[in-house]
């Protein structure tokens, strides 16, 4: 299995280049730092998870199955990928707050916010 690295990075650095990013106050260097990092972490496998969504609905399911699965670092990268390709203020806000509290199911935040993002989809 093949995964062209650049590929992922290019795809998200096109969904935070002049997006609602900007409107919401979310620095797009930062975020990009912050995927470079988690995207450093994974594994080539995860890596053609993180490639195969191309709807917001589908990042969501994504996320949930690599949660399910324990793969905390897969599911937070979905989330900064659910910001970038992002076609409303409101749908990158919600990403990025399950962003922000990943991956902690004790924390009612966490609980809160991927309700929150499933809401918005169902």
């Amino acid at each position: 299995m093949l995964v062209d690295v650049d590929g992922v990075v290019s795809r998200f650095r096109e969904g935070i280049e002049g997006r609602v990013l900007n409107e919401l106050g979310i620095n797009a260097s930062e975020l990009l730092n912050e995927f470079m990092g988690l995207i450093n972490s994974l594994d080539k496998k995860s890596l053609t998870h993180l490639m195969v969504p191309r709807s917001a609905i589908g990042r969501l399911a994504a996320i949930m199955h690599a949660l399910v699965e324990g793969w905390h670092d897969l599911a937070r990268a979905h989330a900064l990928m659910g910001i970038a390709e992002s076609n409303t203020k409101l749908q990158a806000r919600l990403f990025r707050e399950l962003y922000n509290t990943c991956c902690d199911k004790s924390d009612d935040n966490y609980r809160l916010a991927l309700a929150k993002l499933y809401l918005y989809h169902v």
